[in-house]
C-alpha cells in the first residue's frame, strides 16, 4: 500500500471528494483508502448527510420552497425533491404498521 500522509489524504479528499478517485490515482482499491481514513480518523464524505436531509424536509414542511432550499444547500431542485420523497417514504415505512382486514374476495 502506498504511503499517504494524513495531510495529503485530506487535501486529496478536498480535491476529489470521495475515496474512489483517490484510489485510482494511487492504483489501490477504495477499501484501501477507506482503511487509511479510519486509521487517520478522517470521517466519510457522507457523514452528516442524514442530518442535512432531515433539516431539508423540516424546512420544506415549514413552507420553504424547493428553489430556496436548492440554493441554500447547493443542490439542484430535482435532488431536493428526491431527498424529500425519500425521507417521507422512509418515515412511512417506520410508522405504525397497518392492520390488514380479513375480507372475503
Amino acid at each position: 500500500m502506498p504511503r499517504i500522509s494524513k495531510e495529503e489524504l485530506l487535501s486529496l479528499r478536498k480535491k476529489f471528494g470521495s475515496d474512489g478517485p483517490i484510489a485510482r490515482k494511487f492504483g489501490i482499491t477504495s477499501q484501501g483508502v477507506h482503511y487509511l481514513r479510519k486509521v487517520y480518523g478522517i470521517p466519510s464524505s457522507t457523514a452528516g448527510i442524514s442530518e442535512r436531509n432531515k433539516k431539508i424536509v423540516a424546512h420544506y414542511n415549514k413552507g420553504t420552497s424547493v428553489t430556496v432550499l436548492a440554493n441554500n444547500y447547493g443542490l439542484s431542485g430535482a435532488w431536493i425533491l428526491r431527498i424529500i420523497r425519500r425521507e417521507i417514504a422512509a418515515k412511512k415505512m417506520t410508522a405504525e404498521p397497518r392492520t390488514i382486514r380479513n375480507s372475503s374476495w
